[in-house]
């Protein structure tokens, strides 16, 4: 895996909330989506890197934890 930090775009951001919104039923037990809901949502995100890396399932996870953050302290 690359070890490049990833960089992430409005519009990569926006597909994978879109994509975890239509996939929202897919959220597990403890309350959290699973990682083949991540690597699912590439297929959402690739077309549109514009920087950095292709993104992995697992920048995906970091990223939907940091949107996540933000929006519980706003």
């Amino acid at each position: 895996m690359n070890s490049e930090k990833a960089h992430w775009n409005d519009a990569e951001v926006n597909a994978l909330v879109n994509y975890l919104y239509e996939h929202r039923l897919e959220v597990g037990d403890g309350g959290s989506f699973k990682d083949v809901t991540f690597n699912n949502a590439l297929t959402s995100i690739a077309p549109l890197l514009s920087q950095g890396p292709v993104k992995m399932g697992k920048m995906c996870k970091t990223k939907w934890s940091a949107v996540c953050r933000v929006n519980h302290s706003i």
